[in-house]
C-alpha cells in the first residue's frame, strides 16, 4: 500500500491538502513545507504550477475526517 495513504499528516496538512482538493487557495497562500512533504508523499503534483491531488491524493482526502457545520 502507498505510504501517502497511511502517514500522519499534521493539522496544517490536512488543511493545505483540502485546499489543493478544493482549488480554493492560491499558492503564495500555502505552505511551501506541507506542499513539499504532500509531494512527497505522492499525494499531489503540479500542473501547469499548481498543485493537484494525484489518485492516492484524492483518496486520501476522501478519507480526512469530515467537518461538522456549526448551528
Amino acid at each position: 500500500m502507498n505510504r501517502g495513504l497511511k502517514a500522519p499528516l499534521s493539522p496544517n496538512e490536512e488543511i493545505t491538502l483540502r485546499r489543493v482538493a478544493h482549488g480554493v487557495s492560491p499558492l503564495r497562500d500555502m505552505s511551501r513545507r506541507d506542499l513539499q512533504h504532500l509531494r512527497e508523499l505522492s499525494l499531489i503534483v503540479d500542473v501547469r504550477g499548481q498543485p493537484e491531488l494525484t489518485d492516492i491524493g484524492q483518496k486520501r482526502y476522501r478519507l480526512l475526517p469530515r467537518t461538522t457545520a456549526m448551528h
